[in-house]
């Protein structure tokens, strides 16, 4: 018995019916055990042979173990606790000697059976020993493979089955958003890819967020490998509620074209679904195709003259950001550019005297393709401040015609609200507004100029008078401009007897005049600072020179000669006359006209009031 292994090869069984090579190379066992040397050289052409002796080993089986072929990789922080649902496993059976040796190959026909045919689906792979398991449905089930000669030797494996998809057996509401996630990752390392089987969901390929479009039932599918994939159902439902949040109370066409944002909640979970939805959202900036809701908006009252879109457009949508799904109000009249523009739009007018509130609604309109009845939120209620309208385009005052009016066009609602300001309260002043007997809507502000000498001092005045309503914040600048007639005033000016001389005048007054007084107090400092130097230049040197503390002391080391004999004389008030006995601690005192005189040695005593000597 030889088999030819190379060009010039043979091999040969050893003599024993253990073993049995046969013709077309195939090594057969025998119906006894035991072990077998199979003999194998390799004859070259250039007369070098190679020898490879391998023993064989024939025992019976005595158990099987089944064993999973197929690798699924996870996340470091997620781990899979069961087989995904859709996904496709390879299972392999070994077979195994008394001490758990693991055989090359075996003839054992094998039985397979499932507890729960209906979640798992079991089916013979490319050999005997290979089952490929497909995960149906959501369970556990019991697989068992045993031998069908000896049906006591089997083994049992636990397959649970559930969902890789978070979340998963959604139902969702018309329009939400569902950002879909798996632990699952392929085989790189990188997630896969996302598909929808449905019309019902309309799903990113890359990062798997979904928005609902269609009321129905839907399947997400996620590929991580070629041949295998995981999916969760989805199911649709139509909006049956609709909600508006609070944002700002008052709309107004004034000022900036700020945009008024209001959120919309039509679902009772939120609109967005899944785990971190809103970051991932945001990290994506993920627009929606699909909005439910429309964002309605009117005048109440309604006016016959004026229509609110001429006003404010009112729109759905989406800021990826906050994740929010919003009404959003923005401006289109054009605001008032105070009032000196060439031409004026009638609507601007029209739009100031308006009384009028606002009233903003979410709705979810009919629509038989998505299977969605109307939905109509509850009202909110809104107040409108319409922008006043300035009649002066700019006012002029002279000192011969000193007094001038600001005619402002308003609404009920804002007129009494109205404010006015001077620039210079030094220069002008404004009184208390009064109504316009021909125009209900009309106020009038009067102006006038006060007796000045800065309105002659001055070469260029810069004066304004601003008309305000704060809690719209339209504002409204009006240049004013004084003609001087006639001479400048002689004198120190005189104070007109209705100017104000309070403190908080004077604060103001100083304010505007800043420059003024930072130059008198600088001059202040400069005159202050060059006193001290002075001072110090001049006075300081004689301090210096009389404050020796050693000039009424004896440095020398001897006694002064005696220029003058001191004669006794008692004290005319009793005092104890000085006996000139000096202290061996204390310094001596010396002059040019004094010498002390040891007492020891004279019989003149010192007095310490008289110089003249005692008889």
């Amino acid at each position: 018995n030889q088999e030819e292994t190379g060009p010039e090869g043979a091999g040969q069984a050893v003599d024993n019916p253990v073993v049995r090579l046969l013709d077309n190379g195939q090594l057969r066992s025998g119906p006894i055990p035991g072990t077998a040397v199979l003999h194998i050289v390799a004859v070259e052409e250039f007369g070098l042979n190679q020898t490879l002796v391998i023993l064989v080993k024939v025992k019976p089986v005595s158990y099987i173990m089944i064993n999973s072929h197929s690798t699924v990789l996870s996340g470091s922080s997620d781990h899979l606790t069961t087989v995904p649902i859709g996904a496709s496993l390879q299972f392999q059976v070994s077979f195994h000697d008394d001490v758990g040796g693991e055989f090359y190959t075996s003839n054992t026909e094998l039985g397979i059976r499932c507890s729960r045919y209906d979640l798992l689906h079991v089916s013979k792979g490319v050999d005997n020993a290979t089952l490929v398991v497909r995960a149906a449905e959501i369970g556990n089930t019991v697989l068992k493979v045993w031998d069908k000669q000896k049906p006591s030797m089997s083994d049992y494996v636990n397959i649970p089955v559930g969902y890789a998809i978070s979340p998963a057996q959604a139902s969702v509401t018309l329009g939400s958003i569902v950002c879909f996630t798996s632990p699952i990752l392929t085989e790189s390392g990188s997630t896969g890819s996302w598909r929808s089987k449905s019309k019902v969901l309309d799903t990113k390929e890359q990062s798997g967020i979904s928005i609902a479009q269609s009321v129905g039932h839907g399947t997400i599918v996620y590929h991580f490998s070629s041949l295998t994939s995981t999916n969760t159902e989805v199911t649709v439902e139509p909006i049956t509620k609709v909600q508006l949040g609070q944002g700002a109370a008052f709309l107004t066409n004034a000022g900036p074209g700020k945009t008024r944002s209001y959120p919309v909640v039509f679902s009772k979970g939120g609109n967005l679904i899944g785990q971190n939805c809103s970051s991932i959202i945001a990290k994506t900036k993920f627009v929606p195709s699909f909005i439910p809701y429309e964002c309605d908006l009117v005048l109440t009252p309604r006016p016959s003259d004026i229509n609110v879109n001429d006003l404010f457009k009112a729109q759905a949508t989406f800021d990826p950001e906050k994740g929010q799904h919003l009404c959003e109000i923005s401006r289109v009249a054009a605001p008032p550019v105070s009032s000196a523009s060439a031409s004026v739009d009638p609507l601007i007018q029209l739009a100031a005297t308006l009384d009028s509130n606002l009233r903003l609604t979410a709705r979810v309109p009919a629509s038989s393709a998505r299977g969605q009845k109307e939905v109509t939120s509850e009202p909110l209620e809104l107040d409108f401040l319409p922008a006043f309208y300035v009649h002066n385009p700019e006012l002029h005052l002279s000192t011969a015609w000193p007094t001038g009016n600001i005619r402002v066009l308003a609404a009920g609602s804002i007129m009494h609200d109205l404010e006015i300001k001077v620039s210079d309260t030094t220069v002008l002043e404004s009184s208390v507004a009064e109504k316009d007997a021909g125009s209900p809507n009309t106020v009038v502000f009067p102006v006038r100029l006060l007796d000045s000498l800065t309105l002659w001092e001055k070469e260029l005045l810069d004066l304004t008078v601003e008309v305000s309503h704060t809690r719209s914040g339209h504002r409204v600048r009006i240049p004013v401009y004084v003609k001087l007639i006639g001479q400048k005033p002689e004198g120190v000016y005189v104070r007109s007897p209705r100017q104000d001389l309070s403190w908080s005048h004077l604060l103001v007054s100083t304010i505007s005049n800043y420059q003024s007084w930072l130059v008198i107090c600088f001059i202040i400092l400069i005159t202050a600072a060059a006193v001290l130097v002075g001072y110090h230049a001049i006075i300081g040197p004689r301090y210096k020179t009389s404050n020796n503390p050693d000039v009424f002391l004896n440095q020398s080391g001897r006694s002064p000669t005696p220029s003058a004999s001191f004669i006794h004389q008692s004290s005319p008030i009793g005092t104890p006359s000085y006996t000139g006995k000096s202290s061996p601690t204390s310094p001596k005192l010396w002059s040019v006209s004094y010498n002390q005189q040891d007492s020891r040695n004279t019989p003149y005593r010192r007095s310490p009031y008289t110089y003249t000597p005692k008889s």
